[in-house]
């Protein structure tokens, strides 16, 4: 899909461009709010996004996005059979396989929508001390998109309000938010 306006590209740090097609979607993992778990085992789910992942990726992922602990615990562990938008799990469980999904995939580039709005507070924390970690430690770029507040004074360097579809104010988080009104 083409903007109608302006242009979607990657910028790397030295300016050089390059247009998002087709082929720069594997520079993205991306958490879409809501459900979006298929039907099928909770391996099958993961292998969306790292087609061959061994058990132990799948594993490690499932540990980073602190879906590991229910996940061992069910009958079948990563062979249990979800139904149609991850039925059999609750919405929090969903999530986590989500964004575990998409740790999975290792893309530099994590676009989450909403991703934790089903999450108890202690969960969100250690997701966002691992995605603060990731951006730290690899470099990784977070996306958030979120109406919470927390989120956003823990991991996000910038900000754009969006305002009817247009960005109303955007820059550092602390001249957003912190700067006399």
């Amino acid at each position: 899909i083409e903007p109608d306006t302006g242009k979607a590209i990657l910028k790397a740090q030295d300016g050089t461009e390059q247009k998002l097609n087709a082929d720069t979607r594997v520079c993205f993992s991306y958490v879409p709010q809501g459900n979006t778990l298929l039907a099928g085992s909770i391996a099958e789910n993961l292998s969306i996004a790292k087609e061959g992942a061994s058990r132990e990726e799948m594993k490690t992922a499932l540990e980073m996005a602190c879906a590991w602990e229910f996940v061992k615990k069910l009958q079948e562990g990563l062979e249990t059979k979800l139904g149609e938008r991850g039925k059999g799990l609750s919405e929090g469980q969903s999530q986590r396989i989500a964004i575990a999904r998409a740790l999975l995939r290792n893309a530099p580039v994590i676009l989450l929508d909403e991703a934790t709005s089903a999450l108890d507070p202690n969960t969100t924390n250690s997701i966002l001390s691992l995605l603060q970690k990731l951006n730290k430690e690899m470099g990784i770029t977070i996306v958030v998109i979120t109406h919470e507040m927390d989120v956003i004074s823990r991991i996000c360097n910038r900000v754009a309000i969006i305002d009817g579809g247009k960005i109303a104010e955007s820059g550092y988080v602390d001249e957003i938010f912190m700067a006399p009104k």
